[in-house]
């Protein structure tokens, strides 16, 4: 719900769910919905996998306990071995381990290394990384990825994708429009500029809403409840336990509202009342509002806490992704 553009919407759709259970480690704002929370451990006392990305080779890092769980808690892989066991019969046949471990163990028994080793590394990598000359033969074999090396060697650079023209290919104009590409053939799965839906009239909303994450407090939402992330959160600014809107003084001159003065920040979806500081270096068409404050939830050190930013957004996808646009959405100023 929180971390979402238009995020409460998400309360619509739970209503027509009959039953919902949360593992969030944290009564945040979705699992103060749930009918059942069985919260798992934190990050610190917990095992779990991640793949690496973007890298050009493959890679897995282990996340390993730091320290026993505190609180009755329970991963949430042990949660549903416990229940595959609890059912009998062939549920309980195809989960045959004891503890999420050792699925971890059997999912990563191929990876190139045991794991003993890979339990004192915390990382794994297929190859590791080699501090070699860009564009040597070693290089290319061993760094780059398949599609670089498959690409013509002519010298040029490459731009085209083609693992997006393989999932495009096979589209008809129509499906690709209903994606949101305006480009069809090669010219897709090439970097070229989509038109942004804008939501909100320009001369009704002159500002482009531009939603920034924290560095302090993180893109998560447990963040926010920690008081030592909180008391540096707006450093920049001079803002801390709460949110501001950020603008370009000579914008805000010109609509009359002074630095720290309260305001309100409205767009087709919402409006929000915070605190105006005046940034020189921000685009005078632009504000930034951060997302990581305006909690309803989570802990009483981040609940009730300026605003989020995302709930003024048009709860809209990007083009082909399919991923949550965060830069499509215009918002009027006015004093509080």
């Amino acid at each position: 719900m929180f971390e979402a553009p238009g995020g409460r919407r998400f309360i619509q759709a739970f209503e027509k769910v009959p039953l919902i259970v949360s593992f969030s480690s944290f009564l945040d704002e979705s699992a103060a919905y749930a009918d059942l929370v069985l919260p798992e451990p934190t990050f610190l006392e917990r095992y779990e996998d991640d793949y690496f990305e973007g890298l050009g080779y493959s890679g897995i890092a282990l996340r390993q306990p730091a320290i026993p769980p505190i609180l009755n808690t329970l991963n949430t892989g042990d949660f549903f071995l416990k229940v595959a066991a609890a059912m009998g019969g062939p549920i309980s046949a195809a989960f045959p381990w004891k503890t999420y471990e050792e699925v971890l163990q059997f999912r990563l028994q191929n990876v190139g290394t045991d794991w003993k080793t890979l339990q004192d590394l915390g990382v794994w990598t297929t190859p590791g990384y080699r501090f070699e000359r860009r564009g040597s033969p070693r290089w290319l074999s061993e760094v780059v990825g398949s599609d670089r090396r498959l690409a013509p060697q002519d010298g040029r650079f490459d731009f085209f994708s083609r693992e997006l023209h393989a999932a495009l290919e096979p589209l008809s104009p129509e499906q690709l429009s209903a994606l949101g590409l305006s480009q069809k053939g090669d010219a897709a799965s090439l970097p070229h500029y989509e038109p942004v839906a804008y939501q909100g009239d320009p001369d009704e909303y002159p500002f482009t809403l531009n939603v920034v994450t924290l560095m302090s407090l993180g893109s998560i939402s447990a963040l926010a409840n920690l008081p030592t992330l909180q008391e540096i959160s707006g450093m920049t600014v001079g803002e801390t336990w709460s949110g501001w809107l950020e603008m370009n003084p000579q914008s805000a001159a010109r609509l009359g509202v002074q630095d720290k003065a309260e305001v309100w920040v409205e767009s087709p979806f919402g409006k929000a009342r915070t605190r105006l500081r005046t940034v020189k270096g921000l685009r005078p068409d632009v504000v930034n509002l951060p997302y990581n404050q305006g909690h309803t939830a989570v802990g009483r050190w981040a609940k009730d806490r300026g605003v989020n930013g995302l709930a003024l957004l048009d709860p809209a996808s990007e083009p082909a992704s399919g991923l949550a646009a965060f830069t499509n959405t215009r918002v009027k100023i006015y004093p509080a």
